[in-house]
């Protein structure tokens, strides 16, 4: 078992992955256009830091940054859509920020902002 998979083991959630995608278009060209990159991929999502303390009369934001992790092979690009299930079916929508490579997981900084 490699340490990857070891790691594997403990991706108790999963996510959906929307950004650019590239195709071929019928006369040989190659364009980028945004879509679903992935569906139901094992990950673990790690909440951090709240950065909401504020609240107001009106719909308060929801802002905070967290990390998932996920294995080294899964296409994950800076400003990608990540649509994460938790286990109990919550979902929490994030954005990527700049992804650090490890040969055994991916961490991938995400920032979740929506209103409450």
């Amino acid at each position: 078992m490699t340490p990857a998979d070891i790691l594997a083991t403990r991706y108790t959630h999963m996510m959906d992955i929307w950004g650019w995608v590239e195709y071929e278009k019928p006369n040989g060209e190659t364009v980028s256009e945004e879509g679903q990159k992935a569906v139901a991929v094992p990950c673990r999502l790690s909440v951090s830091t709240s950065r909401n303390t504020n609240q107001t009369e009106g719909a308060n934001e929801i802002l905070y940054d967290s990390m998932i992790f996920c294995r080294p092979e899964v296409d994950v690009c800076a400003g990608d859509t990540l649509t994460v299930t938790l286990e109990n079916g919550l979902q929490r929508t994030f954005t990527a920020g700049e992804p650090m490579y490890y040969p055994s997981h991916w961490e991938i900084p995400v920032t979740r902002k929506e209103k409450a």
